[in-house]
């Protein structure tokens, strides 16, 4: 039986728990896949806030919340996209990190905010041992990211994956911690992305995922359960946005998908798909970290 392993150092240190170790299990009989209009039109019923996992009552306020936000997509592409109910409260609250995320995720399209609407604070920073480099600053992208990641979870499972969940993201962009006012040091790739990257090309081989494909199919998800060292579930993701890997390729840094995993403290969802246990190598066309390369 194949093992990987998973350093725990790159999670936020208030969500350092175990040790990740995964085990490959048989596939699941049930494979989620999300990707016709019916489908999402369903998911505006669900019965809970996937912010809060609080169940609606009546007479209470509720908001419709693009995951991801409507900003981000061209006007041709904000069909069949994915809606799901919330509190107002709860989705007011994620408005601003909402809007920067959107103009980030633009400059795909070469589109460029106001001077007086522009959220992405740009700048200039030095980076020991490769010059100058522009920047943006004041955002916590993971958080963004793991929000969408948690009405994924909603969608393909009717089940709320809470906020401070055990988990670990690599952005599709160079993170980095500063030093001083000018000076950064990125953060370094962990060897655990590569595994994940290579765990969920076997489960695109095998079929062995679910996945949810909206907006044009500019949106692409997909993910494949397996479990912890301690018995906790344990999902490994991979999300891409109009080929976003491209944004953060540059002579400084190799691209990257944004790929990542979360636990779960509860059982696995109903119908998760398992990841395969076969043993195969697998040959890619695209980078070490090219999550969607072809297989």
């Amino acid at each position: 039986m194949a093992h990987w392993r998973v350093s725990s150092k790159s999670l936020p240190p208030d969500r350092k728990s175990h040790r990740l170790l995964s085990h490959c299990h048989h596939r699941s009989v049930f494979r989620v896949h999300l990707n016709h209009q019916i489908e999402f039109r369903r998911l505006q019923l669900l019965s809970f806030c996937y912010l809060c996992g609080e169940q609606f009552d009546d007479g209470q306020n509720k908001d419709r919340d693009h995951v991801p936000p409507k900003a981000i997509f061209l006007r041709p592409d904000r069909n069949h996209p994915l809606i799901l109910p919330t509190h107002t409260q709860c989705n007011n609250a994620e408005s601003v990190d909402d809007e920067h995320m959107s103009q980030l995720v633009s400059m795909i399209h070469g589109k460029q905010p106001d001077t007086k609407n522009d959220k992405r604070k740009l700048g200039i920073i030095e980076v020991p041992g490769q010059g100058s480099i522009r920047c943006f600053g004041e955002i916590d992208m993971r958080s963004v990211i793991f929000r969408w990641i948690r009405g994924f979870h909603a969608a393909l499972y009717n089940q709320h994956l809470p906020k401070m969940s055990t988990r670990s993201i690599l952005p599709p962009w160079p993170t980095a911690k500063i030093i001083s006012a000018r000076v950064v040091k990125p953060d370094r790739i962990t060897d655990q992305y590569p595994r994940f990257v290579e765990a969920l090309r076997k489960s695109r081989i095998a079929h062995a995922f679910d996945s949810i494909v909206c907006n044009n199919k500019k949106l692409h998800y997909y993910c494949s359960w397996s479990e912890l060292d301690n018995g906790m579930p344990f999902c490994i993701f991979a999300l891409d946005l109009y080929g976003w890997i491209k944004l953060g390729a540059t002579a400084a840094f190799p691209a990257r998908s944004c790929v990542g995993a979360y636990a779960l403290a509860s059982d696995f969802p109903v119908t998760a798909t398992r990841a395969t246990n076969l043993e195969f190598a697998v040959v890619s066309a695209g980078c070490e970290l090219d999550a969607f390369a072809d297989v």
